[in-house]
């Protein structure tokens, strides 16, 4: 009998004890957990642009646009080849001052147009758009794939370089591009000559040395303007007389 009601005692706590477990795992279910705002993250401000970091990416769009060149022509007769390159090449060549002057100048028009007035007779009312852009070498690579300059063959050599389509950029046979070349810490205007070959516009010029380029076509009312280097006026161009200054 007495083991009867232990029995029984031992079940009902069991019961009990079970029934309690499952009401606090139901109630435990029943509560949302509480919601925690994720942590406040302030955006960082972008510092200001040094003109160092403004005039890299100025040189990217020059190095990566259209404007890069990108196809020479020259001699089979020649001993060694002519490769165009980017602008960023002449680095190795140039002082830090002579490199960001180049970048100075072919980034901004008005500078370009005033190294070209500087040299040469123009009308005051041009445009000067500029076409194409880079670092011209005369060499060979090596067994390694090295690059190796030599020197340009005396009296220089006659280099022709493609611009782009002669439809869009409104030009015909014999028209005149102007071409920057900096050497020796200056720059010089050289006269480039169109030719075209279908639609593809090509301007040969006379180096007899080789370093930083841009060809640029000048125009005034629409048209092309012929090259005219100072000391050697050419029709259209006016030049003012000496003694009357008209």
């Amino acid at each position: 009998m007495k083991m009867k009601k232990l029995v029984a005692l031992i079940s009902a706590g069991v019961l009990c004890l079970s029934m309690s477990m499952t009401a606090f795992a139901t109630e435990v279910e029943d509560k949302d957990p509480s919601p925690q705002d994720p942590p406040k993250t302030e955006k960082p401000v972008d510092p200001p642009k040094t003109d160092e970091e403004i005039r890299k990416e100025m040189e990217k769009e020059y190095n990566e646009g259209l404007t890069v060149v990108e196809a020479v022509w020259f001699s089979s007769e020649l001993e060694y080849d002519v490769m165009p390159g980017y602008l960023s090449d002449a680095k190795k060549d140039l002082t830090e001052e002579q490199y960001k002057e180049v970048v100075d100048t072919l980034s901004d028009p008005e500078k370009i147009e005033e190294v070209i007035k500087a040299a040469c007779n123009l009308p005051n009312d041009v445009q000067c758009a500029l076409m194409k852009t880079g670092d011209i070498r005369y060499g060979e690579y090596d067994e390694n794939g090295n690059w190796i300059d030599k020197p340009i063959p005396a009296g220089g050599i006659d280099i022709q370089v493609s611009v782009g389509s002669a439809s869009e950029q409104g030009l015909k046979n014999g028209d005149s591009i102007y071409v920057l070349h900096y050497v020796n810490g200056r720059w010089e205007v050289l006269e480039g000559i169109v030719e075209l070959y279908g639609d593809d516009a090509r301007v040969t010029v006379h180096f007899t040395s080789l370093s930083p380029v841009a060809y640029v076509k000048v125009t005034s009312n629409g048209k092309v303007v012929p090259y005219n280097a100072k000391g050697e006026p050419v029709t259209p161009v006016k030049t003012k007389s000496p003694r009357t200054g008209e």
